[in-house]
């Protein structure tokens, strides 16, 4: 019983713990974790997307108008577009109103895929037999991509968009 009484009425002993040294250290290993963690997240950010969205965004919202102005004009030429797969090939066909195709005498496409400007591609168009613009496209990688025709008609410039899906 006496060495009970004892413990109890011992006092701790006086001064810091031996473990009581490395607190200091483990508020330094706490930032530089925290440190490596956000350096690592900033690398990331930084190398995997460009930061450009659109070029002379400026620019292009002061003549937004002028674009409306001229999709109006080129909707009430009453054009009928078709844009889609035949194989390997993307195919782009134009008829007026009355059903008739609509020569068109040079045609350029852009393949590009809404996030990520890494791997646009642009070509021309080659007319077949049938009156029919082609572009070969089985050089690109599977997904999905938005693809612009660009048409040069009697009428002026005609510009045709569409979404697409290669497999």
């Amino acid at each position: 019983m006496s060495a009970l009484k004892n413990a109890q009425t011992t006092p701790p002993p006086a001064g810091p713990r031996p473990s009581d040294k490395w607190i200091p250290w483990y508020i330094v290993l706490f930032f530089v974790c925290i440190t490596c963690v956000l350096g690592t997240f900033t690398w990331i950010a930084l190398s995997t997307h460009t930061g450009t969205v659109t070029d002379d965004a400026y620019k292009k919202g002061l003549a937004y108008n002028e674009t409306i102005h001229q999709a109006d004009a080129q909707n009430a030429w009453g054009y009928a577009p078709s844009l889609a797969r035949a194989g390997d090939d993307v195919v782009f066909t134009l008829k007026d109103a009355a059903g008739l195709p609509v020569q068109v005498t040079a045609a350029a496409v852009w393949f590009f895929r809404p996030a990520d400007a890494r791997g646009d591609v642009r070509g021309d168009m080659t007319a077949d037999a049938a009156g029919a613009l082609r572009y070969d496209a089985k050089s690109l990688a599977r997904g999905l991509w938005e693809v612009r025709v660009l048409a040069t008609t009697p009428k002026g410039a005609y510009q045709y968009s569409k979404r697409m899906v290669f497999e």
